[in-house]
């Protein structure tokens, strides 16, 4: 069997002394203005540009390197022997000739 609520309580009135005293509302912000939807574009677009031209730089630098004829360039050769003891001695030549 369900029982009837009981009526809320009234909260005694707090004395005029301890009231809060209204507040007065702010006057509202001036709206800002609100850029159009190009300009974020405009902005990703340069944004995408630039990080292309340095990906196209770095594979430049890449190539260059690699396909550099220096004096100071290491060329290695690819060689199989049977014999341990000569490729020690290959290996030793090597280091040798490019530590001038």
């Amino acid at each position: 069997r369900l029982e009837p609520r009981h009526p809320a309580r009234a909260v005694p009135e707090a004395p005029a002394a301890y009231r809060a005293a209204p507040r007065r509302r702010a006057a509202p912000a001036p709206e800002r203005r609100r850029r159009s939807g190009g300009g974020r574009a405009f902005r990703r677009l340069i944004g995408l540009i630039i990080l292309l031209c340095l990906l196209a730089a770095a594979v430049i630098v890449a190539v260059t390197i690699a396909s550099s004829t220096s004096s100071t360039a290491l060329h290695l050769r690819q060689t199989f022997s049977k014999d341990v003891n000569h490729e020690i001695s290959s290996l030793r030549h090597l280091i040798q000739t490019n530590t001038k």
